[in-house]
């Protein structure tokens, strides 16, 4: 009840949980015809699943048991933090109010996830066995759990989850088929239709700040808009003043950006820009900031490692610990603001080099937190923490709500937009992106995500063409500007 909580008190008696940390700030009344449906949904503990629930555990020796519990702690531990309600029990990983697991202690007492290998199964209440039951059959199903967050996961929100999502993927993939009798079963299907789906849909997320709820949507990959006549005229006029190529001589915008890379960088020479930048790392800040004038954003940003061809030869050579121990420095994240928001932060000296600094800092760290989970699980170094490569586009509302970095920017709305390049012939996903924020005005729309999406394309074309001479021509290409230095020179007109 400490985190924001929603307390429903239909008894008129005033029965307040016993918590240190319950204070009342607001309260209002509920007419009884309304709130009496959300009663009879949760102030009931008995599920038509429960005998599938005690089945199951029931099915487990100890070993498997604890597996169980391996898998879950594995679906936690790798993904954003969580908060999920059961009744009237809290699960999270959430800073002080963590009850689950330490990242990097696994077998910490004291916390859910390391004390139920200790308990045992008859050591569990009925909401750690919904828990763990429902956590397992999402992470089952392809997703994280996020799905869940600030809202009940019980039986039967399980079921209900599953199956909106299980009839939206067999809408999508033009399929029926019978229901699956068990939640187990349900999540399955899932996954094999989720998988089914992909050539010709994308999903992607809608996260509330306030609670980290994050809302599952599908679109399909017709919709996006990847076509060179797309390619908004301040840039293509840009490109064929300083390069002399433009979108009506190439098929596409692989072959088109391909064209422009291949210009600048001979023989792993990049061409340098009169603004201090090379030619590659001026047209990755074109880009972004004709992203954030499209979409009305005041502050934009792109990251990846500085070298991906040395990124991608340690990772396919089996380099990993090698790989695992480069710092957050071996990557970047180029941030840029808008005038009007340059102006405003430059009104207390420095702030602004902190704002778009805390921003870049804070992003290559998202870059080397995510490397290690493109390895293989077994090959991940002792005690090096990571979160698997984000795959989904997501647009958020409130981010300023519990995001230091967002907070500090006073950032409420952003897209996060990553994308996956080819590497040695392997797709590698979330190793690239483009954030986009505003601090205040409407929430973005669908339209303005999807004009986001299409920046993103030309980003990972780019990008994917870096990599692809860098490998031809056998020679590195780093992005060597957008250290601590660079922002300090630019922003602070000072090296001290």
């Amino acid at each position: 009840y400490d985190y924001g909580r929603i307390y429903l008190d239909y008894t008129n008696n005033d029965n307040r949980p016993e918590d240190a940390f319950l204070n009342i700030i607001g309260f209002f009344n509920v007419q009884k015809n309304i709130v009496e449906p959300v009663i009879d949904s949760y102030s009931n503990t008995s599920s038509p699943f429960d005998t599938e629930l005690n089945n199951f555990f029931d099915s487990l020796s100890n070993d498997g048991f604890n597996a169980l519990v391996d898998t879950v702690f594995h679906a936690v531990d790798h993904v954003d933090p969580i908060i999920i309600y059961v009744n009237d029990d809290i699960y999270t990983n959430f800073s002080e109010y963590n009850n689950l697991l330490n990242k990097s202690n696994p077998k910490a007492a004291g916390l859910k996830l390391c004390d139920w290998h200790e308990l045992g199964i008859n050591g569990l209440t009925y909401n750690d066995k919904v828990f763990i039951y429902g956590y397992y059959c999402i992470t089952l199903a392809g997703y994280r759990g996020e799905e869940f967050n600030g809202i009940q996961l019980n039986l039967d929100s399980l079921n209900a989850f599953l199956d909106s999502t299980r009839n939206t993927l067999l809408s999508i993939n033009g399929h029926t088929s019978l229901v699956p009798k068990t939640l187990i079963d349900r999540a399955e299907e899932i996954s094999k239709l989720k998988s089914a789906s992909h050539k010709d849909y994308f999903a992607y997320r809608f996260v509330n700040g306030l609670n980290f709820y994050k809302k599952l949507m599908f679109c399909r990959r017709s919709v996006l808009d990847h076509e060179l006549e797309s390619i908004p005229d301040e840039l293509t006029e840009t490109f064929k003043n300083r390069y002399g190529t433009s979108p009506d001589q190439h098929k596409n915008i692989d072959d088109y950006f391909a064209k422009i890379v291949s210009i600048i960088i001979r023989d792993g020479n990049v061409l340098q820009n009169e603004s201090g930048l090379s030619e590659i790392e001026y047209i990755l800040e074109l880009i972004t900031r004709s992203a954030c004038k499209h979409t009305h954003s005041e502050i934009g940003m792109t990251r990846g490692p500085r070298n991906i061809r040395e990124w991608t030869n340690l990772l396919e050579t089996g380099r990993y610990e090698e790989l695992a121990a480069q710092k957050t420095s071996d990557y970047f994240c180029a941030v840029w603001a808008t005038p009007a928001v340059e102006n405003e932060l430059n009104e207390i000296p420095g702030r602004l080099f902190r704002v778009l600094y805390a921003i870049s800092g804070r992003m290559a760290f998202n870059s080397w937190h995510y490397t290690p989970g493109h390895f293989p699980l077994d090959k991940v170094p002792e005690g090096r923490h990571f979160y698997y490569p984000p795959r989904m586009a997501d647009t958020a509302v409130w981010s300023d709500q519990h995001h230091n970095g967002h907070t500090l920017a006073r950032v409420r709305y952003s897209i996060r937009s990553p994308a996956g390049l080819m590497l040695s012939g392997k797709k590698r996903h979330g190793i690239i992106d483009l954030r986009l924020m505003r601090t205040d005005g409407m929430a973005y729309t669908h339209k303005q995500f999807m004009i986001a999406r299409k920046f993103t394309a030309y980003l990972r074309a780019v990008y994917q063409s870096i990599y692809d001479l860098a490998e031809k021509q056998k020679h590195d290409i780093t992005i060597n500007a957008f250290t601590k230095q660079w922002y300090l020179e630019k922003y602070c007109h000072s090296t001290t």
